[in-house]
This record gives C-alpha cells, structure tokens and sequence, in this order.
C-alpha cells in the first residue's frame, strides 16, 4: 500500500500534490481496515441463512464479529505501518510472514507446552487405575468394598431392629446400590476434581497468554462465544452428571420400596435439558480478552503516529 507506491515513483508525486504524509497514511490505514472490515461483515449473511448460527443469537454473532473485526484491525493496521516504515516490499513481506508465524504458530505452541510442563495432566489410564483402587480399597485405602458393604448392611439392620436382612420391609440390594452410587460419586468428584484443577491451573496461562499474542485473546472470545471453551463444558459435565444421579437415586429409590419398574416410570422422568449461561455472563467473564485486543490494535496505530510524525520532521 504504501512501500508500492515509493517503488512506482508515484509517491513523491503525490506528495508534491500536497497530500501529507498524515492523509496518506490515515487513507491507507482505512481501506485496509475497510477492506477487512467488508471481507468480515460477510458473516452478518450467514444469520439469515444458516439456522443453527440464527439461533445463537445475534447479539453472540456480534459479538464474534467485533473480535474478528479489532483482530483483523490490528494485522490490517499493522501491515501499512510495515509498508510505511520499511523501503522494499520483500521486506514488508518477511515482516509480516514472521510476524504471522509467531503469533499463530510460536507462541499458542510455546504457552501450551510451558502450561503442560508446569501443570502435568495425569494420564487416562492412570487416572481410572486410582478411580478403580479407591472403589476397590476405599478413599482411605482402609475400607474395602467388603467392609463397606458390610457396615452398611449392619446399619440398615440396627435402623429397622431386625436381625436379617429378608425382614427388612425395604429392598436392601436397592438401597446399597444407591450406597454404592453415592461412594462413587465421592470417588469421581475427589479424582477429577484434582484433574480439573490442573486444567485450571493451565488455563491460568491463557490470562498472560492473551496480553502476549492477539491470537489467544481471539481464540479464548471466539470459543467463549461458540460454547466451545473449557468453562462451557465443566458445565455441561456438571449438569449431565446431576441428571444422571438423580435418575439413578429415583430408580434406586423406587426398587428400594419394592415396587416395580415399569415403561411409565421411564416415561414419567423428564428428558435431560442443559441451558448455557446468559451471553450477559460470558461477555462480562470476556472483559478482559476485549481489552487485550484494544491494546494489541493500539500498538500499529502508535506506530503508525510515530512513522507521520517523524516522516514530517523529516520533510521540515
């Protein structure tokens, strides 16, 4: 945009026609960000067309848009301050290419790897083999499953003052199944909510990451508002997990009264429904992601003002 217009020779001639360096640079600035502005407004299409994007909401698109349109604004701007500060356009080139490589691909590997190295994730097999133990041994390691069983029975025994458990006027087979449920939802929530917490902790990096590479601060927005994050689906996980132990505590309950399990009761339980959070929520946890990109957009745009100004004092 800019370099081109020196190795044309058209630049000194449009500069003798009184066009400052400060018109030609905002010019350029603008249909760089216009033309990728335009390029990107092409999505607004997709809302009246595509039904799954119409249902997210427009406000949601908007908001991915806006992202996309400062993200796009910085590498815009970015790529006519290059233009402007170096003389060959090869330069510019490499400028940008390198540019590109670090922040696309460098620094998202460079951060992954520096979270993973200081937040290990136990391995799959690994963590079911210490599920498996503790269901096997207890969550103490000194109560195993016979034990338990055991202890269980002779408490439902002493509640109902009998001594066998044929006399217990409940299903006893029912009522340690739900024992069992609930021991292992201990188990489940003691183990994976260590995993959780070292996923935290590598997402932790994301919140330096996103103030180091515009690409973070986009991609966390982007995924934030696709429901695609992580925090999206410890809730989903979440919300799948009570249904399910509600529907296993039910059915359990029913058993333990005796009573049989018919198609109605299947029927009569209702079907699993997960509502995400309000976009009010997600944009204001997104706050700070914005921020970054306002800031990664003013760095061209400073270097764009130093560039006019010391291309005037020059001509001075």
């Amino acid at each position: 945009l800019y370099t081109g217009e020196r190795e044309q020779g058209t630049l000194p001639m449009l500069l003798l026609q009184g066009a400052g360096t400060g018109v030609l640079l905002t010019g350029k600035a603008l249909a760089a960000v216009l033309l990728a502005v335009l390029l990107l407004c092409q999505l607004l299409l997709l809302f009246f067309v595509d039904t799954d994007i119409r249902q997210a909401g427009i406000i949601t698109l908007s908001a991915i848009l806006l992202a996309y349109i400062l993200y796009a604004a910085f590498f815009a701007l970015l790529g006519v301050a290059a233009s402007a500060a170096f003389r060959q356009s090869g330069t510019v080139l490499m400028f940008l290419l390198g540019t590109w490589l670090l922040f696309i691909i460098l620094l998202p590997r460079i951060m992954a790897s520096t979270a993973e190295r200081n937040a290990p994730l136990p391995s799959q097999f690994t963590v079911q083999k210490q599920m498996s133990d503790a269901e096997k041994f207890g969550l103490d390691g000194k109560s195993p499953r016979a034990l338990r069983v055991k202890q269980f029975t002779d408490s439902l025994l002493r509640h109902y003052h009998t001594d066998s458990l044929k006399s217990l006027p409940v299903n006893a087979d029912a009522l340690l199944m739900q024992a069992g449920e609930e021991y292992n939802e201990r188990i489940y929530e003691k183990y994976i909510g260590r995993v959780d917490s070292l996923i935290a902790q590598q997402n932790r990096y994301q919140l330096y990451g996103r103030f180091l590479d515009p690409f973070i601060a986009l991609r966390e927005i982007s995924m934030a508002l696709a429901g695609t994050d992580y925090a999206h689906t410890v809730r989903f996980q979440l919300a799948a997990r009570q249904y399910r132990n509600d529907f296993i505590r039910r059915l359990n309950g029913k058993l333990a009264e005796g009573e049989i399990v018919s198609a109605d009761f299947y029927r009569q339980m209702p079907p699993f429904t997960y509502s995400p959070p309000a976009i009010a929520l997600v944009l204001q946890e997104l706050i700070p992601a914005y921020a970054a990109l306002l800031l990664w957009l003013c760095i061209p745009v400073a270097w764009l003002l130093f560039l006019h100004q010391r291309k005037q004092s020059s001509y001075q």
